[in-house]
């Protein structure tokens, strides 16, 4: 056998080292220049950011600012009230303040100095406003006042004229006033003013001394210091007013406006041209990335090449060479250099193979030996390989003698999951699975546990099924639930009518939750009279009696229950109507047929009352709901006279 001599670069380990190290040292290369390029756009943003954003951000709040304001002043001009003023002049000043502390956290440029002038003439002119507002709001309640005194006494003279000749001439007077206090226009104001004064004057003329007087007391109330005409001229003067310093207002507002928009667009065309400055850096970045792509792909097919001759070709030889055969060619190992790990590997591996080889004979052997063991075992056992039967004892044979056991599908149906077999339980001591548990045979009449574990059975691997009688262990666990079930039946009956009791009334009230039902519950007529007169011993005997007929008449249509006393409920599994009056009314004939005397009772023998309840009569109502609206219609039959249903 040829020696070689191993060195250092002979290892596949040290040459995929090398391969990753120049893998890692590209990649840091272009990590670096890629972040070089990220900080450069970094300091970009960063002094967008904080130069010209918030100014940008700033300017935008100075806007939205403006219109407000502009909005604020008109509502001082709109204004119906002092309060309403007061409200709108205050929410005024604090935008004025906003807006000066706004432009002071700006920069001081010429255009700012200008713009911050503009803002202090305004806020003066805003209070100027507001006083002259409510100004005209206190004179416009004082001409109100003086209309509303005009319209009192025109109608008091109007009411208490003797004059038929004048009085028409005062009802269109007073209806001018009217027409004065609802005018909200000057020239309507002027018009009715002049309509007045001319009706005043034509009263003065009157004849009749009644009329002068009160003419002249109008004349008064119009044209005194504080009259309806000089307070309607001084009105009009003093809107005037208003007009003028809210038409400077709203030219001062527009000069801010104009102001702001100059700055914003110079900022804007200076962001701008650094965005278009970004864009041709950005550009120049794509085409250093683009270089530096195309060298790292050559270097990466450089080393994909690489591995591929020296690492990815001697894998697919070893691969070809370990499914070629069951052992390995020694004429094979010479395209293998054993002083690298693959090399060593295949070497390694000619001699695991032959000591499989070995073992594999062993193991035949033994599997010879454990043919002979299971072929004489008590325990039916087989040996499956997929569906195929490859080996079953003639215990069972036995189990299965009308079969011929060669094929998983000549079992009974239920074996057939052995064909693909699924553990229920695991015994993780020895690998064994519970493949069925207590499979019946019918015609042995015996129970069988089928367990099966993985073997190597000749050549092949195999599953071993064993089947091991627990008859014993079923017919106890059968004579247990019987036990148990009789004993859990007595718990729910009522010993002396063999109904059901109590716990099996509770237990219906559970299983009928959301289901449809009809509830019939009766009592038995003056029974207590009855055991009063005749007797407990006699009274047991009328409620078996009784019992006896609710069971037989009911038979599988429902649950017939002793709920206690004299008092027996049934419970039908249906909420249809029909069927309930149908069973009820049977229950009450069949009783009274009895004929069993009652000496109390009105109707001479033994009889019941009844309450009938549907399901369906209680929109989402519990059982106990039910039952309880049964109960009470019960007590409804008893005080209609008894044996009777009420529903």
């Amino acid at each position: 056998m040829m020696r070689w001599t191993k060195r250092f670069y002979h290892s596949l380990r040290w040459q995929m080292n090398l391969g990753l190290l120049l893998l890692t040292m590209g990649v840091v290369v272009v990590s670096v220049i890629s972040y070089n390029q990220i900080k450069s756009f970094e300091k970009s943003a960063q002094l967008q950011a904080s130069n010209y954003i918030p100014t940008l951000k700033t300017f935008t709040h100075i806007e939205l600012t403006i219109t407000r304001l502009s909005e604020l002043s008109s509502g001082i001009r709109k204004s119906e009230a002092n309060v309403e003023t007061r409200v709108v002049m205050t929410n005024a000043q604090v935008l004025i303040e906003d807006l000066t502390y706004s432009l002071k956290m700006l920069e001081q440029t010429p255009q700012v100095l200008q713009l911050r002038k503009v803002l202090q003439s305004l806020s003066p002119n805003m209070q100027l406003l507001s006083e002259k507002q409510m100004a005209y709001h206190d004179l416009e309640q004082r001409f109100k006042r003086k209309v509303e005194e005009a319209i009192r006494y025109s109608t008091a003279v109007y009411t208490a004229q003797q004059d038929t000749i004048k009085v028409e001439e005062w009802r269109r007077l007073l209806l001018s006033f009217v027409s004065l206090s609802s005018s909200a226009r000057q020239y309507e104001v002027r018009r009715i003013l002049n309509q007045i004064e001319t009706l005043v004057e034509t009263l003065e003329d009157s004849p009749l001394s009644a009329n002068r007087g009160a003419a002249l007391v109008f004349g008064k109330l119009l044209h005194a210091q504080n009259g309806i005409i000089p307070l309607s001229k001084s009105l009009v003067s003093l809107r005037a007013e208003v007009t003028g310093i809210d038409t400077q207002n709203k030219i001062l507002v527009g000069n801010i406006v104009d102001y702001s928009q100059r700055i914003y667009q110079e900022i804007q065309d200076h962001v701008s041209a650094q965005a278009d400055g970004l864009v041709v850096t950005t550009n120049k970045t794509k085409q250093q990335l683009y270089v530096i792509l195309v060298l790292e792909t050559l270097f990466f097919i450089a080393i994909y090449v690489y591995c591929r001759r020296h690492l990815f070709a001697r894998l697919t030889m070893l691969k070809d060479l370990v499914s070629s055969s069951e052992h390995v060619i020694e004429d094979k190992l010479k395209s293998f250099d054993q002083r690298n790990e693959i090399g060593s590997l295949v070497y390694q591996l000619r001699d695991y193979l032959a000591t499989i080889g070995r073992q594999q004979t062993q193991l035949t052997q033994v599997s010879q030996q454990m043919q002979a063991v299971v072929s004489h075992s008590k325990s039916g056992i087989a040996v499956f390989k997929g569906t195929k039967i490859l080996f079953s004892n003639a215990a069972l044979e036995d189990i299965f003698p009308n079969l011929e056991l060669k094929n998983v599908a000549d079992l009974p149906e239920v074996l057939q999951v052995l064909a693909k077999p699924v553990a229920i339980e695991v015994d993780t001591k020895d690998g064994s699975m519970t493949l069925v548990k207590a499979y019946y045979d019918a015609p042995s009449e015996r129970w069988f546990d089928v367990i099966g574990v993985n073997i190597f059975w000749g050549d092949n691997d195999a599953l071993l099924v064993t089947f091991i009688d627990v008859t014993d262990r079923e017919q106890a666990a059968q004579a247990y639930l019987e036990t148990l079930s009789e004993v859990e039946t007595k718990v729910k009956k009522d010993a002396l009518t063999g109904l059901y009791n109590r716990n099996k009334f509770d237990q219906e009230m559970i299983e009928k939750q959301g289901k449809d039902f009809a509830i019939l519950l009766f009592d038995i007529d003056h029974f207590k009279g009855y055991n009063d007169t005749l007797g407990h011993l006699q009274g047991d005997v009328a409620l078996k009696a009784v019992a006896n007929v609710i069971a037989s008449t009911i038979k599988d249509s429902g649950t017939a229950i002793r709920y206690g006393g004299e008092e027996f409920v049934v419970i039908l599994d249906n909420d249809s109507k029909d069927l309930a009056v149908q069973k009820a009314t049977e229950i009450l004939e069949n009783v009274r047929e009895l004929h069993e005397p009652h000496p109390i009772s009105e109707h001479s023998y033994v009889t019941v009352s009844g309450g009938i309840v549907l399901s369906n009569e209680i929109a989402n109502g519990t059982p106990l709901e039910c039952f309880k609206l049964a109960d009470n219609r019960l007590y409804e039959a008893k005080a209609s006279g008894r044996n009777c249903l009420a529903m």
